[in-house]
């Protein structure tokens, strides 16, 4: 589906299975990536309270990396080096975390571990948290993998737009499990669509890991490449129902050692079918922990601050990498190397060279996997913020960090500028990093501050573009699916809408699927509809399955550029006070739509087919739901709203004044049918 030079499989949390090259066959690679894990949250990385018995297990039979860093101290860039073996800088992904309303990603032309692994034969699959583009031309398909199942962001982010979060604390959504689908709207996609909106999060750990298991059976003749970047422990936490404990408190501890039970069952897989000798896995973390989180966030263990500094809590994050029989078991190794090695490191294991066609920072570190007396070839690593800012400089033992100071709301633009925080450890001597040596040692300062720049400098210079929705090719046929309009003959909006879009777009360009149901309520369409009192219809979406054998027949097999879905509300749904429901039934559709069409750019124009006179006490609550309608359609760039206000003037179809009556006159029809065209063409950019 998508045509790339290069292909790769990658699996969160750094656990990367590599398969042996002594026998002449390649090594499956096993990446698990976890979101926001802490430094100190591993048994073998100290801790006393969580117990991880299965990567504990890892670190007995492999190696313990204690200076393992991460190329930033946020979920996107540190993905983004993860897999191009780059700064995050270099490759236009540097710029903090992506959103749902987000119009980039990594560059389909970046070259990815799947990308080479793939270009080899192996079988690459991504099972987890994505978080580099949701649009279909920056998902992991496009990226070098065979398939995708995960949650394109973070598992705090809703779809479409992300709106309508829940504030709600911590602890009381970790209490109330079920908040994962009665509060969020946060999508699982499958490839490139949307199979599940919004994703039981409860669930989620564990069916990733049900994907790379079946993986590994499926693919244990050949070589693989598992990216399993987990959703957690990054806030909210869930677990399933078996690995649960209500106390709050014990809610971060749950959640790690659920993801060590199901790394268990990975490794208990690759023992079983004998793939033990050629599979590597490496397991760490994204960035350090979120602590102000507190309970629901991790540790940093002897290291200062976490997620979001370039202090080495931020950063340097537990990992242990295991490969029976190639990796010393039993072993610790200090020295310095990063996720930003992966690709150099896994391309040698593999006896294979990359492209020469790009730089990457990477460097091939294999040695420090496979011999105990290795040392690194990574002298110094750049530290950027969280925003993409330089900030910092190791090399060797020592670490400058030149912190900018914070700009404060309402500042003074006369006052004078305060001078940046400039910061000298050696981690050496000072892991915790309290001992600020900068006025100790000028001339050390002077040298790295020095050298920072230059590499900053080098590799803004030869950035490279991110992927944007500017870049998209224009392909497909525009698809527009009216429903609700009039059923009334010489009263139907489709009549005018229809002739203008062809007339704009090309009739050869334009699919219209039209469900004349007028008057309906809106529970005959959303199949989750309650009332006021939370009862629900058994009749609830009857009118939507019946919209949907017309739209499926029509669309399939084909390319869609845009799809854009017109509602056209009746004069039912202002019989009854529904004020406290229609706003989340309206959005409820549109989600749905969403869902079985598996795609996030549906536009949504919303209109009325009826007016009223405010004296007609048959439809007494028609502002209400017009006003809804109108804080719905301003509610995201993609929605927008129709008014018909002056369209009771003139005279209905049985000649008399409209002032009364409740439908507009056949001409206002057409203009209300023109005014919904207009409207899709400008959200489309025709």
């Amino acid at each position: 589906m998508f045509p790339r030079r290069w292909n790769l499989f990658l699996v969160p949390l750094f656990a990367c299975v590599l398969v042996s090259s002594a026998a002449n066959k390649k090594p499956n690679f096993v990446i698990i990536f976890t979101d926001d894990q802490g430094y100190g949250d591993l048994g073998c990385f100290g801790s006393k309270n969580i117990r991880t018995p299965n990567i504990d297990q890892m670190a007995k039979e492999g190696r313990r990396f204690t200076s393992f860093m991460v190329a930033s101290p946020v979920c996107t860039p540190s993905r983004a080096a993860l897999l191009t073996g780059c700064y995050p800088k270099r490759v236009g992904m540097h710029q903090h975390v992506l959103f749902p309303s987000s119009t980039k990603g990594l560059h389909p032309d970046e070259y990815t571990i799947a990308d080479h692994l793939k270009g080899q034969g192996y079988a690459t699959a991504c099972y987890g948290k994505w978080h580099l583009g949701h649009h279909p031309e920056t998902l992991p398909r496009a990226q070098g993998f065979d398939e995708y199942y995960g949650i394109p962001y973070s598992n705090d982010m809703n779809h479409p737009e992300n709106k309508g979060k829940p504030r709600v604390k911590s602890d009381d959504l970790w209490r109330d499990q079920e908040s994962a689908i009665k509060l969020w709207n946060t999508p699982l996609i499958e490839n490139e669509k949307i199979v599940e909106l919004p994703v039981d999060q409860r669930t989620v750990t564990r069916r990733y890991t049900d994907r790379a298991v079946n993986f590994i059976r499926k693919n244990k003749d050949q070589p693989f490449f598992i990216y399993l970047p987990h959703s957690m422990p990054h806030i909210p936490l869930y677990v399933p129902e078996d690995a649960y404990d209500p106390d709050p408190m014990n809610a971060y501890k749950c959640v790690i050692e659920h993801i060590d039970a199901e790394v268990g069952r990975i490794m208990k897989t690759i023992k079983e079918l004998g793939l033990a000798e050629d599979t590597y896995v490496i397991y760490t973390s994204d960035n350090g922990p979120w602590l102000p989180f507190k309970n629901h966030g991790g540790t940093a263990g002897p290291l200062r601050d976490g997620k979001g500094s370039t202090f080495e809590g931020g950063q340097r994050v537990p990992c242990v990498m295991w490969g029976p029989g190639r990796i010393p078991a039993g072993t610790t190794c200090s020295e310095l190397m990063g996720t930003i090695d992966m690709l150099p490191t896994i391309a040698a294991l593999t006896n294979t060279k990359l492209p020469g066609d790009r730089k990457i920072d990477g460097m091939d570190a294999s040695a420090l996997l496979l011999n105990d007396k290795a040392r690194s070839p990574r002298n110094e690593f750049v530290h950027y913020t969280s925003r993409g800012a330089i900030e910092g400089l190791r090399q060797g033992d020592w670490k400058l960090l030149i912190k900018q100071p914070v700009q404060r709301r309402n500042q003074n633009n006369n006052a004078k500028p305060r001078e940046p925080q400039v910061l000298l450890f050696n981690l050496k001597e000072d892991l915790g990093e309290q001992k600020n040596l900068a006025e100790a040692r000028p001339d050390m300062v002077a040298k790295l501050r020095e050298r920072m720049l230059a590499l900053d400098a080098e590799i803004t210079k030869n950035a490279r573009k991110t992927w944007t929705t500017d870049d998209r090719q224009a392909s497909g046929k525009h698809f527009f699916i009216l429903s609700g309009q009039s059923n009334m003959a010489g009263h139907r909006p489709e009549e005018a809408f229809t002739p203008a879009v062809e007339k704009a777009l090309g009739k050869e360009n334009v699919i219209v699927v039209q469900d004349a149901k007028g008057g309906q309520p809106i529970m005959q369409w959303f199949k989750e509809w309650k009332d006021p009192q939370g009862k629900k219809n058994p009749g609830s979406g009857k009118l939507y399955d019946q919209l949907m054998a017309k739209v499926k027949p029509a669309i399939k097999g084909q390319e869609l550029q845009t799809v854009t879905f017109l509602w056209m509300q009746g004069e039912n749904d202002a019989r009854k006070q529904l004020g406290p429901v229609y706003e989340g039934s309206l959005m409820g559709l549109y989600n749905q739509l969403s869902k079985d069409l598996g795609r996030d750019d549906i536009r949504f124009v919303i209109g009325r087919l009826s007016d009223y006179d405010m004296a007609n006490k048959k439809y007494p609550h028609w502002t209400m739901i017009r006003d809804i309608q109108v804080k719905v359609a301003e509610s995201d760039p993609k929605f927008d709203w129709v008014n018909t206000d002056d369209l009771n003037e003139g005279k209905n179809r049985a000649g008399k004044p409209i002032k009364d009556d409740l439908h507009y006159s056949g001409e206002g029809y057409k203009t209300f049918g023109k005014r919904m065209a207009e409207k899709a063409l400008e959200l489309i950019g025709k």
